[in-house]
């Protein structure tokens, strides 16, 4: 099921937290932390197929070390809390290039245009749905 369409599904989640940092009275590093791992997340999968949801992988391997202090944080147990203006326009300065290599990635990614197995999955999903349901019957 892994094709270029994925790309609708993270370039939209990656604007929705950009808009919604944005609103925010105090900017969160929450979502300065979603903004960054939804665009990377995106961009490996559609260079590579891959699923890699971990912003300490990814950062790195994509030039947005940045992102690091945000990882810090969570695992501190602060994303929840405030950025400060300096820190925040610091980190935000990454979405045009984090936009940017997400189309880039959707451009030149070898993944098929569209799935080609969608009947077969739906199949499969029918089927699982109606097992669990007779089972919890």
């Amino acid at each position: 099921m892994i094709s270029k369409t994925f790309f609708d599904h993270y370039a939209g989640f990656f604007r929705a937290m950009c808009r919604e940092h944005e609103k925010a009275s105090q900017p969160a590093a929450k979502t300065l932390l979603y903004a960054y791992r939804v665009a990377l997340t995106g961009i490996r999968l559609l260079g590579t197929g891959d699923l890699v949801a971990d912003l300490s992988r990814l950062a790195p391997d994509h030039g947005f070390h940045q992102a690091l202090e945000l990882v810090a944080l969570k695992r501190a147990g602060s994303e929840n809390g405030g950025v400060g203006p300096g820190e925040d326009a610091r980190l935000r300065r990454a979405w045009a290039r984090l936009s940017e290599e997400l189309e880039a990635a959707r451009d030149r990614s070898l993944l098929p245009e569209s799935p080609p197995n969608s009947s077969a999955c739906e199949d499969w999903l029918i089927a699982l749905r109606v097992r669990e349901l007779n089972v919890r019957q």
